[in-house]
Parts: structure tokens; C-alpha cells; sequence
């Protein structure tokens, strides 16, 4: 720990990024005051995404593929409204932020883009369904952490750990801005860190995607449920109950990253992905029994 802190404490990226990300906050908040007539505006992914790639920029000479690639996922999911057709709008981007982004073998390319472009659907579908909330922003605070403990090399890690700690309080005690479509390219983003920073290993890529957490499972479980659930109404009950929701994505985080995160290849990084994405999506299933409020009485 003593080490971590002292390479996080003496990482420019990381500085750079906190900087990138107050700054970040403040626009957040500026567009949330202004466009008063659309609530928690989902620009936080974009802000994230954009403040970030400004320090990879700056830090490390981040390919052109990474950027294009990434903006491309935004357009990408844009065009669809459920799981599946996200998830084939997100291919091309993804596929340009791997494989030209030199983020993954050959071998695990395939896989890894697949990954890469459900994370980014996943997620997206995820926030549009906890707009009101804007919880989202926090998670992808949380799901960063998971990366910074799943990949060996941290320096790239740090950037983006910078830019997402203030643009918690986009999202936290209070709903402000959520993160919108552009959470598809903070999903590009972070599969290709992974994918540098793991050293040829693709498990840490898919682990770090898998810390996407509860915003891969819940999807799927909102859809099996077909009502609304629990998760939806403890993310909007005030900034205490929200942070169930916040402690249940950070136990599935933790299990992808040092679970699935830590294996060598893409096939057994998968397999043990998915009880904490099953897990999520049971969750996600899970009922809003409150029970109505009573009718007035007609006397």
C-alpha cells in the first residue's frame, strides 16, 4: 500500500488528471444549472472520456486509433435502443480502439473487442435506465479502482483514476449530470489501458471491462424482471440508500478485478467473470416491493 501511494503521489498523470477532472466537474455543474429543463443531462461520460484523453495526450502520446475508436462507440450505441443492437453499433469503435490501438495480441483480439463492446452497450443501457439518480457516476469511479488493482503497470491507470474522483460529485450526494452514451467511450478507454498496461495479458483486459460491475448485470436482470426493481428505487431514495447501490457494485468490482482480472488469458478471465455478472443481473431483477400508497378516501 505504502508503494501504491507513493507512485500515485508522485504520478504527473495522475495530478493531471485530478486537475482535468475538477475542471470537468465544473462544466458539469455549469450545463446541469444552465439546461434546467433537462435534468441530470448525460454528458458525464463525454466529460470523462474527453478529460481523459487529454492527459493520455499529454502523458503518453495516446494513438489517434484510441480517440477515434472511442467516439465512434458513442455513435455507435446511440443508433440502438436495446442490449443487442448497442452492442453491434459499438463493434467498429471498439474494434479500431484494440486492434489499431495495438491493445491486444491477435490471438485474444477477437474477444477482447467483444468485450470491449458490451461493456461500453452494457453501461449504457445501464445509465440511461438510472439517469434520474445519475449513480452511474459514481460506479465508474468505482469500476476505475478496479482497474488500478487488476493491471500491473498503473501509470496509464492513474490518469484515468485522476479525472473520475471529482466527477463523483457529479452524480453524488446529489444528482446533477449523469454519464450518458459517452460511458461507451470511458469503456473503450479503459479496455485499452487495460490491454497496455496488463502486458500482453488479456484477462486483465476482460477484468477490468468485468469491473464495469453492476452496470453489465443489471441490464439483463431489469429485462428478465419486466417490472420495476429495487436497485432503480434505492439509486433515487437520497444519498444514504444510494450507497447500497454503490457498495453492491464494489463487491462485484473487487471479484472481477482480483478474480477474473488476474488470469492470463481472455477464456478463464471470462468464466470467472461471470458469477459476479450473474449476480449483478439477480440484483438487477430483484423487485420494488413497496407497496402503494393508499387511495384517498372519497369522503
Amino acid at each position: 500500500m505504502d508503494k501504491f501511494l507513493s507512485d500515485l503521489a508522485s504520478s504527473n498523470a495522475f495530478w493531471l488528471g485530478l486537475a482535468l477532472g475538477g475542471a470537468a466537474l465544473l462544466i458539469g455543474w455549469l450545463v446541469a444549472t444552465l439546461v434546467r429543463d433537462a435534468p441530470q443531462p448525460p454528458i458525464g461520460g463525454g466529460l470523462f472520456a474527453t478529460a481523459t484523453l487529454i492527459v493520455l495526450w499529454v502523458e503518453f502520446d495516446v494513438p489517434l486509433a484510441v480517440v477515434l475508436g472511442s467516439a465512434a462507440m458513442v455513435g455507435g450505441v446511440m443508433l440502438g435502443t436495446e442490449l443487442w443492437d448497442r452492442t453491434l453499433g459499438a463493434l467498429p469503435g471498439a474494434a479500431v480502439v484494440i486492434y489499431f490501438g495495438d491493445a491486444a495480441s491477435r490471438a485474444a483480439a477477437v474477444v477482447v473487442i467483444i468485450t470491449v463492446a458490451i461493456g461500453g452497450a452494457f453501461a449504457t443501457d445501464f445509465d440511461a435506465a438510472f439517469r434520474k439518480s445519475a449513480i452511474g457516476m459514481p460506479l465508474l469511479a468505482g469500476s476505475i479502482v478496479g482497474l488500478l488493482v487488476t493491471v500491473p503497470d498503473t501509470e496509464r491507470a492513474f490518469a484515468l483514476f485522476g479525472v473520475s474522483l471529482p466527477l463523483i460529485f457529479l452524480g453524488w450526494p446529489r444528482p446533477i449530470v449523469s454519464l450518458g452514451p459517452g460511458v461507451a467511450a470511458a469503456a473503450g478507454i479503459i479496455g485499452w489501458v487495460a490491454g497496455l498496461a496488463g502486458t500482453g495479458r488479456p484477462g486483465a483486459t476482460i477484468g477490468a471491462i468485468a469491473s464495469l460491475g453492476l452496470m453489465l448485470g443489471e441490464p439483463i436482470g431489469r429485462r428478465l424482471a419486466k417490472r420495476p426493481t429495487a436497485l432503480v428505487r434505492l439509486a433515487e431514495a437520497g444519498p444514504m440508500r444510494s450507497l447500497i447501490v454503490v457498495a453492491i457494485h464494489g463487491v462485484l468490482v473487487f471479484g472481477a478485478a482480483r478474480i477474473a482480472g488476474l488470469r492470463e488469458g481472455a477464456l478463464p478471465a471470462i468464466a470467472l467473470s461471470l458469477p459476479f455478472l450473474t449476480l449483478g443481473a439477480l440484483l438487477g431483477a430483484a423487485p420494488d416491493v413497496r407497496r402503494p400508497a393508499p387511495a384517498p378516501s372519497a369522503d
